[in-house]
């Protein structure tokens, strides 16, 4: 197995825990490396593309020692910047009213008129503008990006799927599937034998979650996972 000095994570909730006890620590540690986890829960691929850009702009003299694992998340997730915020902030496409209090702002009191009104106007938004096609073509396209990027630099690498697989979230509206399928490379993509991500995995087992209601991976879960990944990278 090749000797990492440096071993970066990127990806969602399902890559990163509250004690530093996820799957990321555990590689890191078995390979003798520093280790850096720019996962964020609750983020999207384009999250994950824009993390993975920032971080070798800042790191180039480390790539030849380098192993990035990308744990890929929802392809129903993505960003919009934030004048207000003065921040990118995430949306879920999924359930959109979970994050719009953060980008419009709330007071229950002086401002309920206004937060009504920014409610409507995103929920209108996303009935106009939001389509799986789209966001399956876009991370389609941040995937490319991702791995002409490492492939360049030559940069190791390996993705799995943490969330539903990328390419089980389409309909074929639009013909982006022949994308898909002809300029995404699996040479580093691991797949599990028998699950098709982490959360089938744990939706599998219920041992493996955090609670019974809460799918997340428990530390138990990271540690077979770390494991699994040990093995696909040493082959």
């Amino acid at each position: 197995m090749k000797k990492y000095k440096y071993v970066v994570v990127i990806g969602c909730s399902f890559s990163v825990t509250d004690n530093m006890e996820e799957y990321g620590y555990t590689v890191s540690n078995r390979l003798g490396a520093k280790y850096y986890n720019l996962a964020e829960s609750g983020h999207s691929i384009q999250y994950m593309y824009r993390s993975l850009l920032q971080w070798c702009s800042k790191n180039m003299d480390k790539f030849e020692d380098t192993l990035i694992i990308l744990g890929v998340t929802s392809v129903s997730r993505y960003e919009i910047w934030s004048n207000k915020l003065k921040n990118w902030h995430r949306i879920h496409g999924d359930h959109i009213e979970s994050y719009y209090d953060d980008l419009f702002g709330r007071d229950e009191q002086n401002n309920v008129m206004e937060h009504r009104m920014s409610r409507d106007s995103l929920r209108k938004h996303f009935m106009n503008f939001y389509n799986k096609n789209a966001q399956f073509y876009l991370a389609t396209s941040y995937i490319v990006g991702m791995q002409s990027f490492l492939k360049l630099n030559n940069i190791d690498h390996l993705f799995f799927d943490a969330l539903e697989p990328i390419d089980t979230y389409y309909e074929d509206e639009f013909g982006y599937r022949e994308i898909f399928d002809n300029l995404v490379s699996h040479e580093n993509w691991y797949k599990h034998p028998e699950y098709k991500s982490m959360i089938d995995f744990t939706l599998k087992n219920p041992e493996m979650r955090v609670s019974k209601e809460d799918e997340h991976p428990n530390k138990k879960a990271h540690g077979y996972w770390a494991k699994c990944l040990l093995e696909y990278i040493n082959e």
